[in-house]
């Protein structure tokens, strides 16, 4: 027997869907905008005519879609698709939670991000908030499987709390989240030290914010200890991030008058960057002249100014 219309569009369809992920995963992101494009025209033809069976397949290519116009830095029409994703995850949680509360929380995590991209700060916090909750309530019931994702709307959370000018709330979310990711790290650390060194360096960040430099210190010297860790095991994923790490726990020792031993982590972190430099130029060396300006400023407050002299005119070159 042959195929029906509708069972052939929705293979087309998943076929589709397929296609887009592995063509952005290549870097084929026009292709792949196009592929995730044509998908969900099929699945919003499909919903119209059945919408109780195929609004969540709608929804996933939707979420693909919005997910390559962001890829392609079209942020404005990548929200206005997650603001429609979240409405159908709404509706669909609305009717069978258990199954689709994920799918909401994870959609509103997206939609927080496309709302502070594209200037709506207040819009963002109201959908990160809204996140975190469900995340909590699924938390509750299957710690396993969602206590990471709760701890990466805590630190998005943070994030938006600081952009609104809620330093206290953003201290609040991010120490929570350093909380759970310490947790999950002692039971399975391959898999969220990364994480953990992530939040570490927000808190660190935070404390700063409101003027507790020593804690930000103690935050930020323990995310380098475990960037230390990881870039022994893989430096090619993690010396980037360590280097970057070394270069924030500089700054917090300025702050705190420590210029000898801000300039020891600054020149370790210029050390790996250039490192890294000599391998990807392109990725490595905006970022390997940022450094340079600031070790030269350190050799400069410390009346070493040859040394300054050399660093600015390698940062310029």
């Amino acid at each position: 027997s042959f195929p029906t219309r509708r069972s052939s569009d929705l293979d087309l369809a998943a076929s589709l869907g397929n296609l887009g992920i592995s063509l952005s995963e290549m870097g084929r992101r026009e292709e792949a905008l196009y592929a995730n494009q044509e998908a969900v025209d099929i699945r919003r033809r499909l919903a119209v005519e059945n919408p109780d069976r195929f609004l969540p397949d709608l929804a996933a290519s939707l979420n693909n879609f919005g997910t390559s116009l962001s890829a392609m830095g079209r942020k404005s029409e990548s929200r206005e698709l997650y603001e429609e994703v979240v409405q159908m995850y709404r509706h669909l949680a609305d009717i069978h939670q258990a199954a689709f509360l994920p799918d909401l929380a994870s959609s509103l995590n997206n939609l927080a991000v496309q709302r502070s991209d594209t200037g709506d700060r207040a819009g963002a916090l109201d959908a990160i908030i809204e996140a975190v909750d469900g995340y909590r309530q699924l938390a509750v019931v299957h710690p396993y499987a969602f206590l990471p994702h709760l701890a990466s709307s805590l630190n998005n959370l943070a994030v938006q709390r600081s952009d609104t000018g809620d330093r206290a709330g953003a201290l609040d979310a991010i120490i929570e989240a350093v909380d759970i990711r310490r947790q999950l790290a002692t039971t399975n650390p391959a898999a969220f030290l990364p994480d953990l060194a992530l939040s570490l360096n927000n808190l660190a960040t935070q404390r700063s914010n409101l003027g507790n430099s020593t804690g930000a210190l103690d935050a930020i010297t323990e995310a380098v200890r475990l960037y230390r860790q990881l870039a022994v095991i893989s430096p090619e994923a993690y010396l980037a991030n360590l280097a970057t790490t070394l270069n924030n726990l500089a700054s917090q020792h300025r702050k705190l008058g420590q210029r000898d031993e801000g300039l020891a982590a600054v020149e370790e972190a210029v050390g790996i960057s250039r490192r890294l430099g000599g391998m990807n130029p392109a990725a490595f060396l905006p970022n390997l002249a940022m450094l340079l300006n600031n070790i030269a400023v350190d050799f400069g407050e410390l009346g070493r100014r040859e040394e300054a002299l050399v660093a600015f005119n390698e940062a310029v070159d």
